[in-house]
């Protein structure tokens, strides 16, 4: 606990320096000498090995940064070497000359490059030496994890371990007992017990008193008169809470060291005490900042008042949890209570933590939205009650080691967990203040809000993973060698493929496409429109430029990255297989999509038919077209059908069309001035066009009338429909005022009468 509590407190860094000058052979050697010796032996303790890995790896590191930088003669020997004309085939020879010189730049570059491989070799004796090192380390580890120690129930150990708790209590009270007989020690020991005395209390009331009076004081200042928050007094409060918290922890942490600071020198569980008021700050800070059960304006996970403060006590108690669990460990490690001292003390310990953690994972699904299988609150409270139980079965088998990897690593990484919540919620405040954007759940941009809090919050949970990765195991080596391989990357086919390199080609593709976007929009908006091009053909070359703008930004966002299109060949070669059987259908739509932008058979505003659809083109995109019906639909056309089938497209030369009306008379009528009149109310409407000139057509005999058909031409055939409803209302009228009649159907039904048999 101590260990890790440090680890988390401090933040490593998990870097290491690499050294520009290669180690020489003989610090190698060595090295690689100790470490085999305590490979072999199997005795060493686990921090000697921890040392030898990490010089190990030092050299490691050195030794392949030089093998990365390379020798400039060896590049420079090699470059000449290729200038040379290629080999002979077998059994022709080249001139003597030219021989010579491939024979002497051989040798030279084989001189050259002898250190170099010399390097290489003692790289991968180091790399072998380095996992055998760390095979062993975790076999330890896990030894001492899995080690069982006498179980706390069983009345022996409940006996043994009860007596070394007395004993370590009768060797204090004699200590205390030496201290007060000595003259010279009475002085300091009245001192210690006046500030055990007076801190101590003093402690206890500010803990419990003073500061939840201050803090109410402050925290009703913390929202204005219409109910908005004053995120400086949010602050203000966050931060002199942490500040008083700290100091009355720290106060009472010095008024119980206080008997224990001999005038002889620092007591054995100096850092414990150090660390205590940090740990109950902490602890205090992040419970109000959760729950604030004094301030339900700013409550992070949403809990009834009562809940809240009930929470926060929880939080409190695993604070005090954690600070007991390190004097525990070092009094463990000591050797002060025996092996039934320690087991009992620990089951004391891990089942009060989980209880606690039992406590604090009702409280979680008691808020608001954890009743949701996905909430992260619900599955946290699973998680804590899986672990609570986990961790006191194995206490009462024996097993305190097992029972403190989990409940341990578990209390701190809660802590972390809950700080990132903290950091998160601070984060959207801070940019909320910047927007504008008070209250989310009035803000037109709720959406972005939520993508933008999801986005912050994965962002901190990835950097908080390596904290999270030491806490349950992992070693600071382990994660040097994980930034290791994400710094140098992979190797994938002869392309090295790297975190920096996945960074610049994501980067550099990004920009670029930004880049495309904006001269698109640019080009739509601003160069085209002034053009005598028209709007079909402006939006092929705005779709055009997009792909071709994609494209470019893809081979530069490659190239920038160092990726090896060459080396990519086989595997682009696997993917044609592919795309001809499984993707053939995409392709082709694909390739359809490049025609009609190339060919411009239909553009963006023609009418067209295509597969028993009639409608307007609207968008003409890579895969597919968008056709707008006349009766508002829109239907989605494959690329590949506007291209390899037959297609209507009635406006592709010219927006002009012909309409027919046909018309009905009744027998009798006069023909001509049926036709004069047609004619005549088509020349009339201006949306019809004087050449072709309209006609009129008899058509045929009908049953019931004379069926005439009005063609004529109009302007714009998408207005047809308009034109031929004002031509009806105009024939109808003219019929009407002339006597021209439109007969109804006219049937004849004779009834023959059946004879009965």
């Amino acid at each position: 606990m101590r260990t890790a509590l440090l680890v988390a407190l401090a933040l490593p860094c998990a870097a290491r320096a690499e050294t520009e000058t290669p180690p020489d052979a003989a610090r190698i050697e060595d090295a690689a000498t100790r470490a085999e010796g305590a490979i072999r032996s199997g005795g060493v303790e686990l921090h000697t090995l921890e040392a030898l890995r990490a010089e190990l790896a030092g050299l490691r590191d050195a030794l392949a940064a030089a093998d990365a930088r390379g020798d400039v003669a060896v590049r420079a020997l090699r470059a000449e070497l290729a200038e040379l004309p290629p080999p002979p085939p077998a059994g022709e020879t080249e001139p003597a000359r030219i021989a010579a010189e491939r024979v002497r730049l051989a040798e030279a570059v084989a001189e050259a490059d002898a250190p170099l491989l010399a390097g290489r070799l003692a790289l991968a004796r180091l790399r072998v030496l380095i996992a055998d090192l760390d095979r062993q380390s975790r076999a330890r580890t896990r030894a001492e994890i899995l080690g069982r120690g006498p179980s706390p129930l069983w009345p022996e150990t409940l006996a043994k371990g009860a007596s070394g708790i007395a004993a370590e209590g009768a060797r204090l009270r004699q200590g205390f007992a030496a201290d007060a007989a000595l003259p010279s020690r009475q002085d300091w020991l009245r001192t210690a017990l006046v500030m055990l005395a007076v801190l101590v209390p003093l402690s206890v009331l500010g803990w419990f008193i003073g500061l939840p009076a201050l803090m109410r004081r402050v925290e009703a200042g913390e929202r204005a008169p219409d109910g908005r928050p004053r995120r400086a007094r949010v602050a203000l409060s966050l931060v002199l809470r942490a500040v008083a918290a700290y100091l009355l922890a720290a106060i009472g942490a010095a008024g119980l060291a206080a008997p224990f600071l001999r005038p002889a020198g620092m007591p054995e569980t100096a850092s414990e005490l150090v660390v205590l008021p940090v740990i109950l700050m902490a602890a205090h800070w992040l419970a109000h900042a959760l729950f604030a059960p004094d301030a339900p304006h700013r409550r992070i996970i949403a809990l009834t008042g009562a809940e809240a403060r009930r929470a926060t006590r929880l939080v409190q108690g695993l604070g005090l949890v954690v600070v007991l669990e390190m004097f525990a460990e070092a009094a463990e490690v000591e050797g002060r209570l025996g092996a039934e001292g320690n087991a009992l003390v620990a089951l004391v310990l891990l089942a009060t933590a989980a209880a606690l953690l039992w406590a604090l994972a009702r409280s979680l699904l008691a808020a608001d939205g954890a009743a949701r299988s996905h909430d992260l609150r619900r599955v946290l409270a699973q998680a804590l009650r899986a672990v609570a139980v986990a961790a006191v079965v194995a206490a009462v088998l024996g097993y305190s080691a097992l029972g403190r990897a989990m409940i341990d690593p578990c209390l701190i990484s809660l802590w972390l967990i809950g700080m990132t919540i903290v950091v998160q919620r601070a984060i959207l405040l801070a940019a909320r203040g910047l927007t504008g954007a008070v209250r989310p759940e009035s803000d037109a941009t709720g959406a972005s809000v939520a993508l933008t809090a999801i986005a912050v919050g994965t962002a901190l949970g990835l950097l908080s993973l390596p904290l999270h990765a030491l806490l349950w195991g992992a070693r600071l080596s382990d994660l040097r060698d994980g930034f290791r391989l994400l710094r140098d990357g992979i190797d994938l086919g002869g392309t090295r493929l790297s975190l920096g390199g996945v960074v610049v080609l994501v980067g550099v593709f990004a920009l670029g496409v930004v880049l495309t976007r904006w001269v698109q929009k640019l080009l739509r908006f601003d160069v085209l429109p002034n053009t005598r091009i028209d709007r079909g053909g402006q939006s092929a070359i705005v779709t055009g430029f997009g792909y071709a703008g994609i494209l470019v930004s893809a081979l530069v966002a490659i190239t920038m990255a160092g990726i090896n299109l060459a080396s990519l060949a086989i595997v682009a070669g696997a993917l044609s297989v592919g795309i001809g059987f499984g993707l053939q259908a995409i392709v082709s739509n694909f390739v359809s999509g490049i025609i009609l932008l190339v060919e411009r058979p239909i553009k963006e505003g023609d009418w067209i038919e295509v597969k028993g659809h009639s409608g307007t083109v609207r968008k003409i995109s890579v895969r597919s077209t968008r056709l707008e019906t006349f009766d508002g639909h829109d239907v989605i056309v494959p690329n590949a059908d506007l291209v390899t089938g037959s297609v209507r497209n009635m406006t592709l030369g010219s927006l002009s069309g012909r309409i027919d009306l046909p018309v009905g008379v009744a027998y009798g009528s006069d023909l001509d001035l049926v036709r004069e009149t047609l004619l005549g109310l088509a020349r009339a409407h201006p949306m019809v066009l004087a050449h072709p000139e309209p006609v009129v057509f008899l058509m045929k005999p009908g049953d019931s009338s004379v069926e005439l058909e009005l063609r004529c031409f109009v302007r714009d055939i998408g207005k047809g429909v308009p034109v031929r409803s004002d031509l009806y209302f105009s024939i109808l009228r003219s019929f009407a005022e002339t006597g021209v009649i439109i007969p109804f159907p006219v049937r004849d039904l004779r009834v023959t009468a059946v004879p009965s048999p």
